[in-house]
């Protein structure tokens, strides 16, 4: 979508982003992280064009420990794509605010077109500057995703919920069902098992959001 038309107006990018917050306010809800959002993993279904939230392969359960042969703790397997991964998930410390790190930084991508790579830091406070690359962006969806991006978990919004709740206010409506192609029911039983199990993507026609 963005190699044909460019970057969305902010609009239609908080639209996708309330809509893939609702996917993850669902798994979250079970406790689970899906520790992998990023533009390759949202698809427009046809014939609608309704974002969907795929590669559930990496969720996690996010409350369990997992314990190694000689009974200690151990930390989690890292997962998640580099510019897009915050900081204590590379440390293998995924909280459910990585998951809106990711979240945030995929809907600044739809508003720039530049991936976290390409966007200067701030050096002494470590903030991504962004606001530059699109002048005419909502004030306070500026702010929403400035707090969603900071590089301290515990400043970020503490649930896709408390996300979800502060974007409803840039879309002036509710947001309907997740839009999430996921299981009824995430297994969090053993959470060793994560990532094994294959992704789950969906059969039906799609474009990719890329």
């Amino acid at each position: 979508r963005l190699s044909r038309s460019g970057p969305l107006p902010w609009a239609e990018a908080v639209d996708i982003g309330a809509k893939v917050a609702t996917a993850l306010q669902a798994a979250h809800d079970e406790s689970s992280l899906h520790r992998d959002v990023k533009p390759d993993n949202i698809i427009l279904r046809s014939p609608d064009q309704k974002p969907i939230l795929i590669d559930f392969g990496a969720v996690r359960e996010t409350m369990g420990t997992v314990v190694n042969s000689q009974g200690n703790p151990t930390s989690s397997i890292v997962i998640g794509t580099p510019g897009f991964m915050p900081s204590e998930q590379a440390a293998g410390r995924p909280v459910f605010a990585s998951d809106l790190y990711a979240l945030g930084l995929t809907a600044i991508y739809l508003l720039t077109g530049k991936i976290p790579q390409e966007l200067p830091t701030d050096p002494q406070t470590g903030d991504i500057l962004w606001r530059q690359y699109v002048p005419k962006v909502s004030p306070t969806l500026a702010n929403v995703l400035d707090r969603a991006i900071m590089p301290h978990a515990p400043v970020r919004f503490s649930n896709a919920r408390e996300m979800l709740s502060a974007l409803h206010g840039q879309i002036g409506s509710t947001v309907g069902s997740p839009a999430v192609n996921m299981p009824r029911t995430i297994p969090v039983s053993n959470p060793s098992n994560f990532p094994t199990s294959p992704p789950i993507r969906s059969t039906s026609s799609t474009q990719p959001i890329l």
